[in-house]
Parts: structure tokens; sequence; C-alpha cells
């Protein structure tokens, strides 16, 4: 940051070729690994918007940096974590299935290092939008167990737990333990686990089918 280097990158990212970008990516991920002085200056230079766009991009490669990137970026502070944070909810919305991807695969990376973090994800208004990409839970994408990945981690806080059996997230969670998933199966069990804690949701779960089923999936273990 000090030798002023990320400013240029982050002109690649929006004025670069596809390749200028990738690599663009890739340098920032590498920068902003570990480094607080260039997660802020990254912050402070407007890398947020590029790289949230450039998780849709036809490159998996672009897309699994900028991943890398937003990842290293969010973590010195409550700033750069929500700077981050509301506009993956908001990726979560729009008509391109990567993009979709990526936003939900990171919220859920997210959700997995803290409980701050999964605050932040549930005061962004993730949660609805996450349960409302699982879809009715049949035929599992790696959008939806992705989706369940991250309700795993939210549904341990209390607050969490509620907006998610308040989205209608118990039946598609529960439909998802019969795809031949076994990645599904995993993400959707450990979210109803903790559900299942909260009193209101044991009836939803037991009408569902849901005993059996995960009954059925601890026996297989």
């Amino acid at each position: 940051a000090k030798a002023g280097g990320i400013r240029p990158l982050v002109r690649l990212l929006l004025e670069g070729s596809e390749q200028a970008a990738e690599w663009a990516a890739a340098a920032l991920e590498e920068l902003s690994n570990g480094c607080a002085d260039n997660q802020l200056s990254l912050l402070r230079d407007g890398a947020i918007p590029p790289l949230i766009e450039l998780l849709g991009s036809d490159s998996d490669q672009t897309q699994r940096h900028s991943l890398g990137a937003l990842l290293h970026i969010s973590a010195p502070g409550e700033a750069n974590l929500n700077a981050v944070v509301t506009p993956l909810v908001g990726l979560l919305e729009v008509r391109n299935a990567d993009a979709q991807l990526k936003a939900a695969e990171l919220l859920a990376l997210l959700a997995a290092r803290s409980g701050a973090n999964c605050d932040a994800i549930f005061s962004a208004g993730a949660i609805p939008q996450l349960v409302r990409l699982l879809g009715d839970g049949r035929m599992p994408s790696s959008s939806q167990v992705r989706a369940a990945d991250a309700l795993s981690f939210l549904s341990r806080h209390g607050a969490h737990r509620a907006a998610i059996i308040e989205s209608a997230g118990v039946p598609p969670l529960v439909q998802m333990l019969k795809s031949a998933n076994a990645e599904a199966q995993a993400r959707s069990s450990a979210a109803l686990v903790h559900i299942a804690s909260a009193t209101v949701a044991q009836p939803m779960i037991t009408g569902a089918g849901g005993i059996p089923l995960l009954v059925q999936l601890l026996s297989s273990e």
C-alpha cells in the first residue's frame, strides 16, 4: 500500500481486460492476506465493489481470487466486514448463478469464523435471502448447499435461529435430508440440529418428516 500499488490494481479490476482483471484479483488476494494495512487501503481505494462484481465472472480463477481477496479484506474490523457483507447479501438476489454461489460460499466462510461475523450477516438481512436460495430443498444445487452451510453456522445463535424459522427455512432444510448429495445432507442436518433447540421449531421439523430422516442419517454414520 505504501508503494502505491493498490490503486492501479483496483483500476485494472474496473477497466482492464478479463485476463488483467484475473491477474489484478490474484495480486490483491496475495497483498491482502494477513496485512491489515493493505486490507484497510483496499476498503479506502474502492476495491470491494469491483471484487464483488467479479464473483460473477465467467472465469473460475477470477471468481476464486476475488472471493479470497474479499475474505481477507473483511478481517481487520467492523467497517471492513460490513462493507463486504452488505453487497454480498445483495448479490444473493441477482440472476447470476455463479455470483449467487460465490456469495453464499463467502457468507458461509465468514459465518464459520466468528459470532461477530454471524451478527453482521444477520444484521445485513441475509437470512431471508439464504432461505429463499434453498428453494424447496429438492435436488439441491451447489448454491443451495452453500446457503445451507451458511445457515448451519447462523443457526447456532438464538436471534438468527428464530429468523430462519420465521423465514420458513425448516421445510426446505428437511427436504434436503432426502437428497443423495452427502454434503447437502450434512449441511442441512447441521442446521436442523441447532434449529431443533427452539421449541417452536420442533413440531415443524416433526410435521415435515424430519425425525426419521435425521435418525436414518445418524444410523448410517
